[in-house]
């Protein structure tokens, strides 16, 4: 590669809740640096988040002093540096690129790409922040088909687009709810602090199918807890269990929008492994691509549109 190729071309940043990436691009999408740090925006104090996006990434900005600098994530809401507000209505890449918020008060280029707010597949009220990111890069093929997305996580979401643009958005507080019973509930008790849940066992297969019995997720979540105090579980059972039945419970109430469709899985680590033992257990077509990847993609594509 020529050095005029690996020329710094803009700095993408996805910074969510808990977790910041950086990457240094090329004017081609080549990655050219990553830097990763536990540095979420709930790790900030007094919101100083100019100040530990220099300490991540000065020496970038000291080679690259007006570089433009692209982020998304919770880092535009309002609990991160400035809020760019939710677009709604038939989104797109053009729409998010037009869309961006330039960060006021501050000598760097920063811009935010903003949330998308739609209605789900019950027809109510819905936001995302972040994942149309993960979605740029795709919404820029703009096929006449359907396609639908699950992306993983605190909050999962399942997004249907066409023709290049999100015409659906669904959130499941999976990943929430799976984290407040494993520490805060009345299973709590029972669940070793150092567990973790074994999506690749028999016993994650039984949660799954728990998930399709009648009685609903509020008493299944019950039973796992009258299992193991009358043996019909073990107690080193009950968090693969409990995980089980929450990604069951996701699954079997997305299947009335994934319908006969083929879904993207966008994700990676333990959690890919997780949705895709759960889409073979119910049956669904799915391919995976990868989220950092997708990330990626999906800011070059901005970064892209707006030139």
């Amino acid at each position: 590669m020529s050095e005029a190729e690996q020329r710094p071309a803009f700095i993408g940043v996805d910074w969510g809740t808990s977790s910041f990436r950086a990457w240094l691009f090329d004017d081609k999408g080549g990655v050219l640096g990553l830097v990763q740090g536990p540095f979420g925006i709930r790790q900030i104090t007094e919101r100083s988040f100019e100040k530990t996006l220099r300490m991540a990434i000065g020496s970038w900005l000291v080679e690259h002093e007006d570089i433009a600098i692209i982020m998304c994530g919770m880092i535009g809401s309002a609990q991160g540096w400035y809020e760019a507000g939710y677009l709604s209505g038939q989104i797109g890449v053009d729409e998010l690129s037009s869309g961006m918020v330039k960060v006021p008060d501050t000598q760097l280029n920063v811009m935010i790409v903003p949330g998308i707010r739609g209605v789900s597949v019950a027809g109510l009220n819905d936001v995302v922040r972040g994942e149309e990111t993960l979605l740029a890069g795709w919404l820029q093929q703009q096929t006449d088909c359907e396609a639908v997305f699950c992306l993983p996580g605190t909050h999962s979401k399942w997004i249907v687009a066409r023709e290049g643009q999100v015409n659906q958005l669904t959130t499941f507080m999976t990943g929430e709810l799976f984290e407040l019973m494993r520490t805060r509930s009345i299973l709590a008790p029972l669940i070793d602090s150092q567990a973790v849940a074994d999506s690749k066992s028999d016993i994650f297969c039984k949660g799954l199918t728990l998930a399709k019995s009648a009685a609903g997720l509020l008493h299944q979540m019950f039973a796992i807890r009258a299992g193991a105090l009358t043996g019909q579980f073990a107690k080193s059972d009950i968090l693969t269990l409990l995980s089980g039945v929450l990604v069951g419970a996701e699954c079997l109430a997305a299947k009335s929008l994934v319908q006969n469709r083929s879904v993207t899985l966008m994700s990676s680590g333990d959690l890919k492994q997780t949705y895709q033992n759960a889409f073979e257990h119910f049956g669904f077509v799915f391919n995976v691509a990868d989220s950092e990847q997708a990330t990626q993609k999906g800011l070059f594509s901005i970064f892209n549109q707006i030139q």
